[in-house]
C-alpha cells in the first residue's frame, strides 16, 4: 500500500487499548476506491491510499508502522507499507520489517454511520472553509487548553428572494469561544478575495 505522507490518519486513532479496532487505522475498499479510515470516537479521518499491487487487502496497520514508513520515506511524497503473509508485519521501503500488533480478528466500526449525508450546494447545509492553523491560535488566544472544545457561531445567510432553494454567499464573521473561558471571544473575520 502507498499513501501520501502529508496524511496522518493515525493522529486520530485511540489510545485506550480497551477499544479494541479503534486503536489503529483501518485500510478498505470504498466503492472504487481504497481509503485509510481511523477514529477515536470524537473526530475520524478518511484519507486515499493506493493498494499494493500484488495483495491489495483490507487490514489493520498501526500507528507506529505508519510512522516508521514516513520516517523510512523521509523527503518523499509517497510512503510504502507492504503486509507480510504472516499478517503480523509489514515490509518499508528501505526493505526493513516491523511488526504490525494489531488482532487480525478485530472488527472496524461502520464508521459510515456518523459521516454526513450532504450534496455541496444543498439549501440543507452550509460548507465552511476554515484556516486550521488560524483557528488553533484564535482557540489557544482565549484560553482553550488542551483537547477542549471550541464552539463556532455564525449566522445562517438569508434565502435569496429569486429562488428559494439557494442561500447568498456572504461574507459573515464567525464567533469563537471556549467553555473553559466563557468571559473570552475570538472571531474569525470574514475573508476578503
Amino acid at each position: 500500500m502507498h499513501f501520501e505522507t502529508k496524511y496522518k490518519p493515525e493522529l486520530c486513532v485511540s489510545t485506550d487499548a480497551s477499544r479494541g479496532g479503534i486503536t489503529a487505522v483501518h485500510i478498505e475498499k470504498d466503492g472504487d476506491r481504497w481509503i485509510a479510515v481511523a477514529t477515536d470516537g470524537h473526530c475520524l479521518a478518511n484519507v486515499p491510499v493506493v493498494p499494493g499491487e500484488d495483495s491489495p487487502r483490507e487490514g489493520f496497520v498501526s500507528s507506529d508502522t505508519l510512522k516508521a514508513a514516513r520516517r523510512v520515506s523521509k523527503t518523499l511524497k509517497l510512503a510504502d507499507v507492504d503486509w507480510q503473509p504472516d499478517g503480523a508485519s509489514v515490509k518499508l521501503r528501505d526493505g526493513s520489517t516491523v511488526p504490525n500488533s494489531i488482532a487480525p480478528d478485530v472488527k472496524y466500526p461502520n464508521w459510515r454511520q456518523v459521516v454526513p449525508d450532504i450534496e455541496s450546494g444543498s439549501p440543507d447545509t452550509i460548507t465552511l472553509g476554515i484556516n486550521a492553523s488560524l483557528l488553533l491560535t484564535l482557540a489557544k488566544a482565549i484560553g482553550a487548553e488542551g483537547n477542549g472544545i471550541v464552539k463556532l457561531t455564525f449566522a445562517i445567510p438569508p434565502k435569496t428572494a429569486k429562488d428559494d432553494s439557494t442561500y447568498h454567499a456572504v461574507d459573515s464573521p464567525i464567533r469563537v469561544s471556549v467553555p473553559q473561558s466563557p468571559d473570552a471571544l475570538g472571531v474569525i473575520m470574514p475573508v476578503r478575495v
